[in-house]
């Protein structure tokens, strides 16, 4: 199986777990030598007679796989206020889901949240929906890193902003390297 350790995590939690813990899962784009072996054994074939031409597999840049599902979400608060658990919140916030009221810190600005992807990672493009009452100018601070100590600032969101709304931003080229996504909220008049 090609999935990756986290690929249909809804918790942050691994869903495919290798025997031997130094495997990495999912990252093959190739069969290796022993999977070749094992298909002719299984397929009683040696391998000696003539063969097709080898195919090559091409990857477009426009691939896109979305990372977020894969990710560990916290917050700096999760109000419970009718909005559901933490978890609920934090699917919310990683799925794109068209129903239900989402994500609420619960209090004012300053406040954060933050996606753990699996892996260092490639990313293209970030989409942010807005989900506020009432509508106004907000600032939100971008920062992106290989790991928590090396996060650094790439953008900074300012404008007035409403519910509903998206913000997308589009990195080209891409920021390599990632595994860590952090939204800063600095002020806001939304609760």
């Amino acid at each position: 199986m090609h999935y990756a350790r986290y690929e249909f995590s809804k918790n942050g939690l691994p869903t495919i777990e290798a025997i031997q813990p130094n495997v990495m899962i999912g990252q093959r784009l190739y069969l290796s030598p022993t999977d070749i072996r094992e298909i002719q054994l299984y397929y009683n074939c040696t391998g000696s007679e003539s063969t097709l031409p080898p195919t090559t597999t091409v990857i477009t840049p426009t691939t896109m796989i979305p990372l977020s599902k894969c990710a560990k979400v916290t917050a700096s608060n999760y109000t419970t206020a009718g909005y559901g658990s933490p978890m609920y919140q934090g699917n919310y916030l990683v799925d794109r889901q068209s129903t239900g009221l989402g994500f609420n810190s619960g209090g004012f600005a300053p406040q954060y949240i933050q996606l753990e992807l699996p892996q260092d990672s490639r990313v293209r493009d970030i989409c942010l929906q807005v989900n506020q009452y009432p509508s106004g100018t907000t600032n939100h601070q971008l920062f992106v890193g290989s790991d928590l100590n090396s996060m650094q600032l790439i953008r900074n969101l300012v404008g007035t902003t409403q519910a509903g709304q998206w913000i997308n931003i589009t990195f080209n080229p891409p920021l390599n390297k990632i595994r860590f996504l952090r939204v800063n909220t600095t002020s806001s008049p939304a609760l």
